[in-house]
């Protein structure tokens, strides 16, 4: 090449700049810390206002082991360590009792915010990451949801930030930064032992839909199990100890399999297999009791078990929720019904609505062969989990909120997408999404006095 040659291209197999990555700008800057600033603000008003609420059932026992911890005991839970090691946290750090552990449960709220702008300009744009974490920070179901004790507080956080510093790692070589993205993988498997078999997902991800290296990547994609292995390793080595077998992490899986599936007729059958899971002192054999009924009953039900969960789940996890409707709602407070009415009316309902609307439209924007594809596959394994086991409108819905989010970012970037396919794959998710909250249209339309 002679010096009036133009400068040659660089080869191909060179990380390409993926968009976003320029350093943000003080107005970026500004704008972030406005809406870190007002949704902690809100999640703190939220649990002062509703500081009287109670704990139920996992919420329980969620405390009573954190409890356990700080007292040097055996955690007695079925589940891994995870979010009561970070409620026992909150406690020491942030005050005693549940106080301390819901600021600690904002606290968790904001990281999700900081994680879902990142991940979004990284991926799209800087003002699709903005609205994006103005979504997460602001949206009205998420303000008191740290009032709640449940795992899926720190679940989520795992799930956002983990994904977001695989991808990093990814397309930086960065074998360092990929164990730690394994790490907090790694901690979300102690906190919801279904995420052990997102890692290897997430692995087999970062090897197809970020530029390929060879080597390099699969040095990253190593790491990544690496990290989550060095994790899990030292827990799964406390319970072959304690209950001297094999218990990679916990041993809940059973419950959620049998409550979604068994569905028989027998009632005896199914309190007896309630009370071995509540009484008995094995809780390993009661564990697989109940998943071997769960299992029978998805074999009892073929060939139409999969459409039938899927016509269960899907509405379930994108409706409005029972417990965010009360809190919001009447909060068990007659005098103050009218004006509770009137906040499910006009803020609730309307921004779950909108958020179903831009995050259907976003979707089709999100590419299967980019690095979108890693939050795209968090949103299919998490509805495909709960097909397969249990769903819930509340507590399980939260982690979808920050994928929600970053499509309606995408959304509101760069409006309906211009080619006819994915036009009308955006209309196929919206048609989706209406004749599945159709099928539990009362959640939408009891607070409007509509159809009583």
């Amino acid at each position: 090449m002679t010096a009036h040659d133009p400068p040659s291209r660089p080869a191909s197999s060179e990380a390409e700049p993926a968009l976003g990555l320029a350093p943000a700008s003080r107005a970026e800057w500004g704008v972030l810390l406005v809406l870190v600033v007002l949704g902690l603000g809100l999640r703190l008003f939220a649990l002062e206002r509703f500081a009287d609420l109670e704990l139920v059932g996992d919420q329980n026992r969620y405390l009573e082991d954190a409890e356990r911890l700080l007292d040097g005991e055996e955690m007695v839970a079925k589940r891994g360590p995870g979010y009561p090691a970070f409620v026992a946290a909150s406690e020491v750090a942030l005050g005693g009792g549940v106080a301390g552990a819901r600021r600690g449960n904002a606290l968790l709220g904001v990281l999700v915010v900081i994680g879902t702008w990142a991940l979004g300009r990284r991926l799209f744009s800087v003002r699709a990451g903005l609205v994006a974490a103005g979504v997460v920070a602001l949206l009205p179901r998420n303000l008191p949801f740290g009032l709640y004790l449940f795992s899926e507080n720190l679940y989520a956080v795992c799930a956002c930030l983990g994904v977001l510093l695989a991808l990093v790692a990814a397309q930086e070589s960065r074998v360092l930064l990929a164990l730690a993205a394994g790490a907090v993988l790694g901690v979300g498997v102690l906190t919801r032992e279904m995420m052990l078999y997102f890692v290897p997902l997430v692995a087999v991800a970062l090897c197809w839909c970020v530029p390929f290296r060879g080597r390099s990547t699969l040095r990253v994609a190593g790491a990544v199990l690496g990290g989550a292995f060095l994790v899990i390793a030292p827990w799964s080595l406390r319970n072959q100890s304690v209950h001297e077998q094999f218990v990679l992490v916990g041993f809940s899986d059973g419950r959620p399999l049998y409550l979604g599936n068994y569905v028989g007729t027998d009632k005896n059958e199914k309190e007896t297999a309630q009370a071995l899971y509540r009484e008995t002192q094995s809780l390993v054999d009661t564990n697989a009791g109940m998943r071997e009924i769960g299992m029978q009953a998805i074999r009892d039900r073929q060939p139409t078990w999969l459409f039938e969960k899927v016509a269960e789940t899907v509405p379930l996890l994108l409706r409005p929720n029972e417990k965010g409707n009360v809190v919001w709602g009447w909060s068990g407070r007659a005098e103050n019904h009218d004006w509770a009415e009137a906040r499910l009316r006009w803020f609730l309902l309307p921004s779950q609505a909108a958020l179903l609307v831009l995050a259907s439209i976003g979707l089709a924007h999100f590419g299967w062969r980019r690095a979108e594809l890693l939050p795209l596959l968090f949103l299919g394994f998490t509805f495909l989990a709960h097909v397969v086991a249990n769903a819930n409108p509340f507590r399980f819905q939260y982690p979808l909120t920050w994928v929600m989010a970053l499509a309606a970012g995408v959304a509101v970037d760069r409006g309906l997408p211009r080619t006819g396919p994915r036009r009308l794959l955006a209309a196929l998710v919206l048609a989706v999404v209406v004749l599945s909250q159709w099928a539990v249209r009362e959640a939408w339309t009891a607070p409007f006095g509509w159809g009583e």
